[in-house]
């Protein structure tokens, strides 16, 4: 511990502290997906997945630990997510797919990550999962915000529908 400016505090020389090491991958993350357009680099990204717990002391209610919180929780959704547009891009679909997987499960009401997820399920041939996806999408709006997907995301599932048919 090291004091400052009369507050103690963790030397970080001495102490791992997880948010730390999850706040340093975040950047590499993101100074790679700054530095390459392509899928190069997306190994940060993985590797901050890897480091994530959950939401950072869910259970603490200081504003510090609430910003410290959604701020690490929407870097890694926001990376994860672009690793899978990069992959995606690239028509690496398999990556694309496991990405948006799992950018789902950190942040489930976000539909544009269903669109993406339904499109990648439909170009890999999973049709059957897009569709149950698409009822998921559903539900889960519905629950979290009461409301009924947009208008893309309905047609979207119309699509995918009738291919299945």
């Amino acid at each position: 511990m090291v004091r400052r400016d009369g507050l103690i505090a963790l030397d970080s020389r001495l102490c791992r502290v997880d948010a730390w090491a999850l706040e340093a991958k975040l950047a590499e993350a993101d100074a790679a997906l700054l530095a390459t357009p392509g899928v190069e680099g997306l190994h940060a990204v993985g590797e901050a997945l890897a480091l994530y717990r959950g939401r950072f002391l869910p259970a603490d209610e200081h504003p510090t630990s609430i910003r410290l919180r959604e701020a690490l929780h929407a870097r890694l959704v926001r990376v994860t997510a672009e690793a899978g547009r990069r992959h995606e891009a690239a028509g690496r679909w398999e990556d694309a797919v496991a990405c948006y997987e799992r950018a789902l499960e950190l942040e489930p009401g976000a539909e544009d990550l269903y669109r993406r997820l339904m499109r990648g399920y439909a170009r890999l041939g999973r049709r059957a999962e897009a569709l149950t996806l698409y009822a998921r999408c559903r539900e889960t709006l519905a629950a979290l915000v009461g409301v009924l997907p947009s208008p893309e995301t309905e047609a979207l599932g119309r699509t995918l529908g009738a291919a299945q048919a």
